[in-house]
């Protein structure tokens, strides 16, 4: 016949397993978390005084103790750690650098521990921060994450197509995780789309539900937001920003700003031709400026851009076969032997189907 027996409260000194044999002559001994001896018995290791604690063993029968301490020097306040299977650590689960809970500027006691569901420490205490003793209560709440879809178009940003005119549909996708399956606060999560360097108007936008059915965040849910009507400019940048219920901020790559998208000209008519480039009405390829030369075609086929100089000497050419969308051609302008050209006035010709146009475009170094 066999009893055992398994503490699961008020003991911090160490963390207690016992186990008694009846039938024969072996008892079993007290141990310490690792489960090995006694070395690790003391739990706190400060020079302070550690007392009341509360206990509470997780699904893996891991210990998790909370207590109150004056280690500090400056009254008492409410330490927290956890047994992760080799060490003792702090609720985020890497070292003790958090082991302190609340930090309030009273004295803190009585720790009362209680864990949730998916495993977070819930504290309850009474404080002397007011200048009363008022019952105060923390849980540790992990952050959500965002991060890429995965999906096409969308494994390494949150964003597709990346380059468009402002007619475009510009369709911006992440995904939210959170661990402990808490929803994103109200309005959360939000687009945030910037043109040099501020805000749109609108800006931040408010995202979209992929699955509104979809209620298991712990796996990561999918948000989606479309935008149009973008004024031409290479200089957007986009991010997105989250909160869960409980108002902590989401973490992950999707918070840092990305480069795009590219709006070039819209074009109001097939058969037009624009020319797109420099920020002060010429080009300064010195500054990494090019010439962009945008054209509706009619039809299916190859659009033929040539450009010469002033005294009709051609400079550089191109063709670029088209589906008979808007599309575009870059010039860098450097020659046909890729020499940067001389600051002055280039003309631009664009042959294609439904195409035959004539510009003008100015560099300047």
């Amino acid at each position: 016949m066999s009893w055992e027996m398994k503490s699961v409260k008020r003991f911090a000194i160490l963390s207690i397993f016992f186990v008694l044999v009846f039938g024969n002559s072996v008892w079993a001994i007290w141990v310490d978390a690792d489960g090995s001896g006694q070395e690790s018995i003391n739990i706190s290791t400060n020079t302070g005084a550690s007392g009341w604690p509360s206990l509470y063993l997780d699904s893996s029968e891991n210990p998790h103790i909370a207590w109150e301490d004056n280690s500090l020097g400056d009254g008492h306040h409410i330490y927290y750690l956890k047994w992760n299977g080799t060490a003792w650590v702090d609720a985020d689960g890497s070292g003790q650098e958090s082991i302190n809970i609340p930090k309030t500027s009273g004295s803190s006691y009585r720790a009362s521990l209680c864990l949730d569901s998916s495993g977070n420490p819930h504290i309850a205490w009474k404080d002397y921060a007011s200048g009363n003793y008022d019952i105060y209560y923390l849980k540790w709440n992990n952050a959500p994450a965002l991060s890429w879809t995965g999906e096409t178009n969308y494994a390494s940003d949150g964003l597709d197509p990346e380059a468009g005119y402002p007619n475009t549909d510009f369709v911006y996708r992440v995904k939210y995780t959170d661990q402990d399956n808490d929803a994103p606060a109200s309005g959360y999560p939000k687009l945030h789309i910037m043109k040099g360097g501020k805000e749109i108007s609108g800006s931040p936008f408010t995202m979209s539900e992929v699955d509104a059915g979809d209620k298991t965040y712990s796996d990561g849910k999918l948000y989606t937001y479309t935008k149009s009507g973008l004024a031409p400019g290479t200089d957007y940048t986009y991010y997105f920003e989250a909160k869960d219920v409980w108002n902590t901020s989401a973490t992950g790559e999707p918070t840092n700003p990305v480069d795009a998208p590219d709006v070039r000209l819209g074009l109001s008519a097939q058969g037009v031709v624009k020319i797109q480039g420099g920020k002060n009405g010429y080009v300064n390829p010195l500054k990494g400026e090019q010439a962009e030369i945008h054209f509706w075609p009619s039809a299916p086929g190859t659009v033929a851009v040539e450009i010469f100089d002033l005294i009709g000497l051609l400079v550089w050419e191109k063709s670029k076969a088209v589906t008979g969308a808007q599309d575009s051609i870059k010039w860098n302008c450097r020659n046909s032997e890729n020499d940067l050209v001389a600051s002055g006035i280039y003309v631009v010709f664009v042959k294609g189907p439904g195409i035959k146009a004539t510009k003008k475009v100015a560099v300047m170094k």
